[in-house]
C-alpha cells in the first residue's frame, strides 16, 4: 500500500491500527502510545509523544505532516 502522504492520524483518537500507519510505529510502539494516552488523558502537543519510550525526534519529524491532536477535524 505504501505511505500515503494525505492521511492524518489524530493521536488522541486513533486506535492501534491507525497508529501503525505512521512511519516507524509498529504494534508494540502503538500499544505504548495508547497506554501513555490513557495515563495522561490526552496529548497536548505532538512533542508529548516523546513521553512514550522508544519515540524520539526522528519518528516525530518523519510523521509531522500526518499527526494531529485536534479535538475536531473541521
Amino acid at each position: 500500500l505504501g505511505h500515503d502522504k494525505e492521511f492524518i492520524v489524530n493521536i488522541n483518537l486513533a486506535d492501534k491500527q491507525e497508529l501503525i500507519k505512521l512511519s516507524g510505529i509498529g504494534p508494540s510502539l502503538a500499544s505504548r502510545i495508547l497506554k501513555k494516552r490513557q495515563e495522561i488523558g490526552k496529548f497536548n502537543s505532538v512533542n508529548e509523544l516523546k513521553l512514550v519510550k522508544g519515540i524520539g525526534d526522528k519518528i516525530i519529524e518523519r510523521n509531522l505532516n500526518n499527526i494531529s491532536i485536534e479535538e475536531n477535524n473541521e
